[in-house]
């Protein structure tokens, strides 16, 4: 796709986007609070949005619900800064980074407990949720170490689900191009000091190419029980995916299938009581990952690879007249049984501490983990940012801190004809510095600001001519900048357009310097240069349709810049919703890999029913 591409569509996404608001009504329709209401969690103190002194984007369930989504994986293509590479669409399998770091630098958590794969973050998304379990999504942007340990090293995706409040039954069916279906059910049901929630979901296609069908089933459970100040928590999940895994891997073999197999299982228990709170709690992560060369012929070539995590982790704040801090610490075990990448296992450990004040106009918390592994001993990783109230509502920020990353047991030990791992490698390490600006108020949401990541150790697989094999190596040093820019209006609020509901813009631009090697590498310099995001939901027709648009423009190193356009018109009526979604509307031929084309248009049309009529 080219320039000349862009321009002869702009008029037609013009017309697209404006011209229904001639028939619209003027009824509001808030998909979004803006307000300061909004906790966030990811920073392990609960903060008022406005306050936290980092890039943050938060996707509330009511945004999530006018998105033409079914599934984790495919609702973060549309978070500002996220960049999200599948190699198969409907949450068959991606790779996700932020703010340019790689796909394995990345910290995926449930409700603040890590789910990453030791084996490879290719496994990262496997996520035993369904779409209906969401309460919202918060991405922390920038380095987490000082919070979380490892991984934490470009951003941190929590995913937050939501509790049995009401008594609720929820149910869709979506039926679309390539033989898609998506079926799903959730249950809410409270009782008298607490709730239950259980959900199911099933989706399947034969697949857009050759090669490309999927077949996904996941079931998910959570209870709360909340006898007076005490709260119980009891959740698990499991997720089976099937899929045909075209050229996922290497073009040579377009045959190749693959299944993965998760459970994720939690339970923890926290008091609190005037300002006191002790959280400990436990978690297993399961993986097993089945991998086929060609279809259907184990016996040619086969991967078989099993990954236990088990967590003890424990998390205490206290509020005094001096702020609140909150410290605490995890114990890890993890193992890998493989017939390619043996047989391993290995722990670590470490504590934290951080504490949060505001004086006056003046918001800063400062902290720093102690993480010790088998392999390098004890280490501190520290971290400071900070806010100030320049007027009501607005806010400058700033933050430094360092992260690191632990190679995975593919990066250690993988071995095939192409590809050999390295047990000799070292921990990737980072230091990051962010400055913004952050204005918010109910009506309007706009913020600024400028980071850069400065890269020691970088693993990645080099290319090795003599031996014509890729090498996983500590290759090179590398700086990554950037500025994140971004508005978001409801407009109902701030502006007197007939129908206009919401607008959103965001940009995002990242420059990283030449690698201090000389070697061919994998993956070290493979994300956006660019990125541009603009959303709209308007409503029609006296508010009985309701319609959302989502632009975006990615431009990629290594690969030509696109512009996608997706859409979903919904209509409702009493506990019913009906709803059309459009997916890469005008059809555009792109990659996020070498060898695998994306999907072109795609058409869902669905059902929703709720008992309570929220949708």
């Amino acid at each position: 796709m080219t320039i000349t591409f862009l321009q002869r569509h702009f008029f037609i996404y013009s017309l697209l986007i404006i011209a229904p608001l001639s028939i619209s009504a003027a009824d509001e329709e808030k998909i979004l609070e803006l307000g300061e209401e909004i906790t966030v969690t990811a920073g392990r103190i609960p903060t008022a949005f406005p306050e936290v002194s980092r890039g943050l984007v938060v996707i509330s369930k009511a945004e999530i619900e006018k998105l033409p989504v079914q599934n984790i994986q495919d609702l973060l293509e549309y978070a500002a800064s996220v960049d999200l590479k599948p190699r198969g669409p409907n949450g068959v399998q991606a790779d996700v980074s932020i703010r340019g770091a790689s796909f394995e630098q990345t910290l995926v958590l449930i409700n603040g407990v890590k789910i990453n794969d030791p084996q490879t973050g290719h496994h990262n998304m496997n996520i035993p949720l369904t779409a209906a379990d969401i309460e919202k999504v918060e991405i922390l942007k920038g380095p987490g170490s000082r919070l979380y340990g490892p991984n934490a090293f470009g951003g941190v995706i929590n995913i937050i689900t939501k509790e049995a409040d009401f008594q609720d039954l929820d149910l869709s069916a979506v039926y679309g191009s390539h033989n898609f279906y998506d079926l799903q059910v959730s249950a809410a049901l409270p009782f008298k000091s607490g709730g239950t929630i259980l959900s199911a979901a099933k989706s399947a296609s034969n697949g857009y190419r050759n090669n490309t069908d999927f077949d996904i089933s996941t079931i998910s459970f959570h209870t709360d029980t909340k006898p007076a100040d005490t709260k119980l928590n009891l959740s698990a999940g499991y997720t089976d995916k099937k899929f045909g895994a075209n050229s996922f891997y290497t073009p040579a073999f377009p045959e190749q299938w693959e299944r993965t197999k998760t459970i994720f299982a939690r339970s923890s228990l926290e008091y609190k009581n005037a300002g006191f709170s002790i959280k400990p709690g436990i978690s297993w992560r399961h993986n097993k990952d089945e991998f086929l060369l060609e279809r259907g012929n184990p016996d040619f070539y086969r991967n078989l690879h099993t990954t236990d995590v088990i967590s003890l982790d424990l998390q205490a704040s206290a509020a005094t007249a001096l702020g609140i801090t909150a410290m605490g610490g995890e114990v890890t075990f993890d193992k890998i049984e493989s017939n390619n990448l043996g047989n391993h296992e290995r722990s670590r450990g470490g504590i934290f501490v951080s504490h949060q004040t505001k004086i006056k106009k003046l918001h800063f918390s400062l902290g720093t983990s102690a993480y010790y592994y088998t392999s390098w001993g004890w280490q501190l990783w520290p971290g400071i940012d900070g806010s100030y109230e320049l007027f009501e509502n607005s806010y400058i920020y700033t933050s430094a801190s360092r992260a690191f990353r632990v190679p995975t047991y593919t990066d250690l030990y993988y071995n095939s004809p192409q590809n050999r791992g390295n047990p000799d490698l070292k921990q990737e390490e980072s230091t990051s510095y962010e400055v913004g600006f952050r204005y918010k108020r109910p009506v309007m949401h706009a913020e600024f600001n400028f980071f850069r990541r400065e890269n020691r150790n970088l693993i990645d697989w080099a290319f090795q001519p003599q031996d014509s094999i890729w090498l996983a190596e500590n290759i090179t040093k590398l700086n990554t900048q950037g500025i994140e820019a971004s508005i978001t209006i409801n407009t109902p609020d701030f502006l007197s357009i007939p129908g206009l509901n919401y607008i959103h813009l965001s940009y995002m631009h990242l420059e990283s310097d030449k690698p201090q090697t000389k070697k061919i590498s994998r993956y070290v310099i493979n994300h956006l240069k660019h990125q541009l995001l603009f959303k709209l939901n308007q409503s029609l027709l006296s508010k009985r349709l309701i319609q959302s648009w989502i632009v975006r423009y990615e431009d990629r190193y290594k690969f030509d810049p696109r512009l996608l356009v997706d859409a979903r018109i919904s209509s409702k009526f009493k506990q019913y919703t009906l709803f059309l979604d459009i997916t890469n509307v005008f059809d555009i031929k792109y990659k996020d890999h070498d060898y695998i084309p994306m999907p072109g248009r795609w058409i869902k049309l669905g059902l929703k029913y709720s008992m309570n009529g929220k949708s």
